[in-house]
């Protein structure tokens, strides 16, 4: 399981706010309305609020859709934050690379949030993953307002079903769609 500790909040460094994660190699840091306003404005503007590059690969497919409502949702509703994906910031690289996002679908609801994420194409097979969700799951079980996460993934996304499998994710029946893998973790 990855070491967790909360960031201070840092005036005038951007992207690192109050509910910001380190891992032992990244820097997880929860998506605000200026975060996704950033991220739609371009890499350039994104990579200033992060303090991080930018590839050219950003955003991953599966991601690039849902950030305008992501920051709509945000803008209606701050506390929002931390219950939204997160920027997944890599410091083991010579600078330090936005290399996913992923996190929750909203707040709890009976106890139970929903978990997705991806990696850039570039940074795949380096653990990223692995370590981002260890680190979200353990973040919403000490906020004692979670007791299970679900997740979903495709049969042939192997290293996704091992991500999840990794962190202690067994597989359960139901699913959103035919061919889909329902995983959860509970407290």
């Amino acid at each position: 399981m990855a070491h967790l500790s909360a960031l201070p909040t840092l005036t005038g460094t951007p992207g690192l706010g109050r509910n910001a994660l380190c891992t032992a190699r990244m820097r997880l840091v929860p998506s605000s309305a200026r975060h996704l306003r950033a991220d739609l404005e371009g890499p350039e503007t994104l990579s200033r609020e992060l303090g991080a590059s930018v590839s050219d690969d950003w955003p991953p497919d599966i991601a690039a859709a849902d950030r305008p409502a992501l920051c709509a949702m945000l803008e209606a509703d701050p506390a929002l934050v931390g219950w939204l994906p997160w920027y997944w910031v890599a410091q083991d690289t010579p600078t330090a690379s936005l290399v996913g996002f992923g996190g929750f679908g909203g707040r709890p609801e009976a106890g139970r949030v929903d978990l997705a994420y991806a990696v850039v194409p570039g940074s795949q097979r380096r653990g990223y993953a692995t370590e981002a969700v260890g680190a979200l799951v353990a973040w919403a079980f000490g906020s004692g307002r979670v007791r299970r996460v679900d997740a979903e993934t495709l049969p042939h996304l192997t290293a996704s079903v091992a991500v999840l499998e990794s962190n202690g994710f067994s597989q359960t029946s139901g699913s959103t769609g035919t061919g889909v893998m329902h995983f959860s973790r509970v407290a």
